[in-house]
């Protein structure tokens, strides 16, 4: 093995062991080179380092193979697949990051955006007990950003709605102003005067709130701007969480370096899965009591769809996918039993117009016009 091999493979394992990037490992490099000397590193030595993490490209191999589809349910159609065997890919892996002893291996499989990914992490001895206890509050979430760096880099970020309040600097979804994306007071979601799910008007909102609170509400999206000049009012008023009211329930600076223009909607993806799981919230709260756990249970019994028992029961994403595409199947007789038929009119009329929802703003396609 040459000298210069050597370097590569010392400066590699470096580098894995302190997960450093290349950009880190050219600046340890160009201290290198400043304070020993020009020669004490080989040339090219970050292309060399880049090439070196690239060997596990070899690993992968590419072909096209036929699978049942969406498109045709029937017959199969030919897809490509990018696949590395497990057993090469784990013992690259544990040689190249110098692992040593026990250690956990995590295989997680999903699909969605047209995908079906399969993933495989390896995790050091103890790795578990080390980080299981980390909890979601604003100062973590903020020493991650910081420790990686996240805002050096531009990207679209997506989470659920009890993270997005946190990395926006918002208290929590029961906090005054709950929503991450706009100014609605939580009284005006609760409100009795709602109709067919239409917010009250801005005159009203005024007498739930503040007139000073709902300044410029107007229904405009919440900006950068915004959760700043709401963040710097909160300061002012010495932090006290008593009156985070009237900073629109702002608490802490955002997390994000965008622009003060920047609307949060073009930068946080609204969750759509968590935002389709508000069918259990009629199917649970609403359903069940109106015609009783057993005849509820009915509707997904006979679209074959299952709960889990998450916080309770619940049904996942796919579930209530299907649960929304077949709303007219509480109309069956066996499911409504004595109950008014004309009562579960609303339920139906919301699952469908959640449908539609679903269908023309869902998935990362262009949103439909109608």
């Amino acid at each position: 093995m040459t000298e210069m091999t050597l370097i590569i493979e010392s400066l590699g394992d470096f580098r894995t062991i302190n997960g450093l990037s290349l950009n880190h490992m050219k600046k340890l490099t160009n201290i290198l080179r400043r304070r020993v000397g020009k020669k004490s590193v080989v040339a090219h030595i970050i292309k060399h380092l880049s090439e070196k993490f690239k060997t596990l490209d070899s690993l992968y191999s590419e072909g096209i193979f036929k699978f049942h589809t969406g498109i045709d349910k029937i017959y199969k159609q030919k897809r490509p697949v990018v696949w590395a065997n497990a057993i090469d890919l784990l013992d690259s892996v544990i040689e190249r990051r110098s692992i040593i002893g026990n250690f956990l291996i995590k295989v997680m499989a999903d699909t969605g955006q047209g995908f079906f990914k399969l993933s495989m992490t390896i995790l050091p001895e103890g790795y578990l007990e080390l980080f299981s206890d980390i909890k979601e509050t604003y100062d973590n979430v903020k020493l991650i950003f910081d420790l990686t760096k996240l805002n050096d880099i531009p990207y679209k970020f997506v989470c659920d709605f009890k993270l997005l309040l946190i990395v926006n600097g918002q208290q929590t979804a029961t906090a005054s102003f709950p929503c991450p994306y706009c100014f609605v007071p939580l009284q005006s979601l609760r409100s009795n005067k709602e109709v067919n799910g239409t917010l009250p008007s801005t005159s009203t909102l005024s007498k739930v709130a503040d007139s000073e609170v709902t300044e410029n509400y107007e229904n405009n999206l919440k900006t950068f701007g915004n959760l700043r000049k709401d963040y710097k009012k909160f300061v002012a008023l010495k932090k006290y969480k008593t009156l985070a009211k009237e900073c629109h329930s702002t608490v802490n600076a955002p997390l994000f370096d965008e622009d003060h223009d920047t609307c949060v909607l073009q930068k946080c993806i609204i969750p759509e899965l968590h935002i389709m799981c508000f069918v259990n919230h009629l199917f649970w709260k609403g359903l069940v009591p109106l015609l009783g756990r057993e005849r509820a249970l009915l509707w997904p019994k006979s679209l074959c769809v299952i709960s889990k028992n998450y916080h309770g029961e619940a049904f996942e994403g796919n579930p209530c996918r299907k649960l929304l595409k077949h709303p007219d199947e509480l109309l069956k007789s066996e499911i409504f039993g004595k109950v008014e038929p004309l009562k579960l009119v609303p339920f139906i009329a919301s699952f469908k117009a959640m449908d539609k929802l679903v269908n023309a703003c869902f998935s990362t396609r262009q949103v439909d016009s109608e």
